[in-house]
């Protein structure tokens, strides 16, 4: 309405003005007399409305037999009634073009565009119309509380969509794709089929998305910004559409058997699979133009695939190993069987996978690079089967015996890293399993002694050999107490009335450089000392016990339990005692260290097997509150109506620690 209201005060200025020239070639006898009526009756009606004052409304016609304009009263603007209505007619075209939103401000209101450039395209002016999504969570970024601008386009079946976001000095943008409807792009969670902000200020961003289904689909390209503060800022956007390749996707990998396949490349492929992490067993160097080939691995054999390049330059091959099927190369995150990039640019990189099952394994190798800025490169792939070695996992495990002398991890592969484990140490290195049987009553001692270098892990699991491969396995003891080239040593008793077979897992605290060496594995069966596991404890009375120590004793118990207060922290060797508390009786139980050991003291309710060391204790009671040298007590009252044997458990708080010197305090009222 702006836009009229100052249309028509000019217009009645002017016409004002021109009333009153009129009026003053009338009184001064000047006027050529083509009307020669009253003033009154030459006023100009615009919209048919009668005037004494000679006043003009805009948008209005002539009318009226009387109305004809004097030649001295004319007005340039105001000319013709048809130039009046052409003039209006205009303002109120600019002020609807005023009130429709800008296409690109929405995913309902979208810029649709083809294939090309973009030029000079910009986010000042638009909203943000769009944010909330977390970073890695449904292929979205995080970087989306600024100002935001939408595009759409038709992605053809089998076509591979490629959006660059190219911004000038001084800008940052992120983009991302959401598929059509319109309300995808405003649901919570987003989810998005591809999003990049890894450039900064400057650079460009790059998204892909390959359409495998039979049809077209319609997806909308968001340049965002991932401040809130965001003024906006100027981009062209390039947009492509390709056909991909055979091996350019997981969906179209290159089956290849045994053999050497030399003058392979990557030359002319995308960059389809990224943001690997070492956590997931990925390569992290995954930036630059990739392939894929499909491998049958045998039942019971090892896969060993090496990439070579020999296009020399700066080619420097990654390599990743998925399980099939081709949508698992897609999951966000993305989870490998194996990855590696430990070589330098021109040097071979190797991953190994052993397939334990009856039947063949399909899996999916990624040949990836380095550098964002890779253009390719010429390589020889080398794929070879073989029968795992021995020990090389706990299906195909060493037996455990005696002393065995020029042991080695060098050319086994990391199957048990045990990354973000409560009861293993984590153990990136490869890894070689030994396995034995604990008679009842007995313990287990290894000692590991490594070669100049090595730096060693152990990991004990219980069989059988599934139990290694389960998301999170419970290590029943697991050591890395000495630094490089130090000596492990390990004690595990068997207080279960049974046998107990388990697995050793020799491993080392690192992949690199030191991960893999030599060591010599001495190992020996002794009876267990009282009290080293619930099964056999002694059975005490109310009193002192004095001048006693976990020097010597195992460290069976020290499975993370929600019951047992601090008992999750208490990871080192322990002894067990028993005492009798009867019905309506309350137990009070302290362990008193002496300086420079820290002990905590649990109570677990009998029979022995409630100390089941694969399983998450139960506790009565639990406190390990007091630092080293401090005692700590716990209390409970037997309200079960009938006398009931409590196993009263002395832990070391660190699996580090060798053992510490206590009393043991214990009253039973009333």
């Amino acid at each position: 309405m702006r836009k009229i209201e100052m249309r028509t005060m000019v217009m009645v200025a002017t016409l004002a003005v021109a009333a009153a020239a009129a009026g003053c070639g009338g009184g001064g006898g000047d006027d050529d007399g083509v009307d020669s009526g009253p003033t009154s009756d030459a006023t100009v009606r615009v919209d048919g409305a009668t005037s004494s004052d000679a006043s003009a409304d805009v948008d209005a016609a002539v009318t009226g037999p009387d109305a004809a304009v004097t030649p001295d009263a004319a007005v340039a603007d105001a000319a013709t009634p048809d130039a009046q209505l052409a003039d209006a007619q205009l303002a109120d075209a600019q002020l609807a073009d005023a009130m429709v939103v800008a296409t690109g401000e929405s995913c309902a209101a979208p810029t649709v565009i083809g294939v090309g450039t973009q030029l000079a395209q910009t986010t000042v002016g638009f909203a943000n119309d769009l944010s909330g999504a977390t970073s890695g969570v449904n292929n979205c970024t995080g970087s989306d509380d600024g100002r935001d601008r939408v595009y759409q386009i038709s992605v053809p079946a089998m076509n591979r969509l490629v959006a660059r976001v190219v911004p000038v000095a001084g800008f940052d943008p992120s983009i991302y794709l959401v598929e059509s409807p319109s309300a995808s792009c405003t649901a919570a969670p987003r989810v998005c089929l591809a999003a990049n902000d890894a450039g900064g200020t400057g650079d460009p961003d790059e998204v892909r998305f390959v359409n495998y289904g039979g049809s077209s689909r319609t997806v909308f390209i968001v340049i965002d910004n991932f401040s809130s503060t965001d003024a906006g800022g100027v981009f062209d956007l390039v947009v492509a559409l390709e056909t991909p390749p055979a091996g350019d996707l997981c969906q179209t990998a290159t089956t290849l058997g045994a053999g050497s396949h030399s003058n392979q490349t990557t030359v002319g492929y995308g960059n389809d699979y990224f943001d690997g992490n070492a956590d997931d067993n990925c390569s992290e160097a995954d930036l630059g133009l990739d392939r894929v080939y499909a491998i049958s691995v045998p039942p019971n054999n090892r896969l060993t695939a090496t990439v070579t390049p020999t296009s020399g330059g700066n080619f420097d091959p990654s390599l990743e190993l998925i399980a099939a099927p081709a949508t698992m190369c897609d999951a966000s995150p993305r989870v490998c069987l194996a990855g590696d990039d430990s070589g330098l640019a021109a040097d071979a990189n190797t991953v190994t996978y052993v397939n334990n099952g009856a039947t063949a394994a399909p899996v999916l190798l990624v040949i990836d690079s380095f550098r964002s800025t890779d253009t390719g490169g010429v390589f020889t792939l080398d794929i070879a089967f073989d029968p795992p070695m021995a020990g090389d996992r706990c299906q195909g495990a060493e037996a455990l015996s005696g002393t065995q002398t020029g042991q080695t991890t060098l050319g086994y592969q990391n199957n048990y890293g045990y990354v973000g484990n409560d009861t293993c140490f984590e153990s990136p290195g490869p890894d070689r399993v030994y396995a034995v049987t604990i008679p009842v009553g007995q313990r287990l001692t290894s000692t590991v002694t490594p070669a100049a270098g090595f730096d060693p892990t152990i990991n004990v699991l219980s069989q059988p050999a599934a139990m290694c491969d389960v998301a999170a396995p419970v290590c029943l003891a697991s050591l890395d107490n000495g630094a490089t080239g130090d000596p492990e040593v390990l004690v595990l008793g068997n207080g279960r009335t049974t046998p107990h077979d388990v697995f050793v897992s020799i491993d080392s605290y690192t992949a690199a450089g030191n991960g893999s060496g030599s060591f010599d594995l001495a190992s020996a069966l002794t009876a267990m000392p009282a009290g080293d596991a619930c099964p056999g404890a002694p059975l005490i009375t109310p009193g002192m016990l004095m001048n006693q120590t976990t020097i010597g004793y195992g460290g069976e118990y020290h499975v993370a339990s929600p019951t047992c207060d601090f008992y999750d922290a208490t990871d080192g060797l322990d002894r067990v005692y028993q005492i009798a508390v009867g019905a309506g009786q309350t137990l009070s139980a302290t362990v008193m260290p002496v300086a420079g050991a820290d002990l905590g003291i649990f109570l677990v309710a009998g029979p022995a097997t409630s100390c089941d060391d694969t399983q998450a204790l139960a506790c009565l009671a639990g406190n390990d509150l007091g630092g080293s040298g401090m005692p700590d007590n716990v209390t409970y009252l037997n309200d079960t109506g009938a006398t009931r044997n409590v196993f009263i458990l002395i832990d070391n708080y660190q699996v580090a620690d060798t053992g510490g010197d206590f009393s043991l305090v214990t009253t039973l009222s009333p």
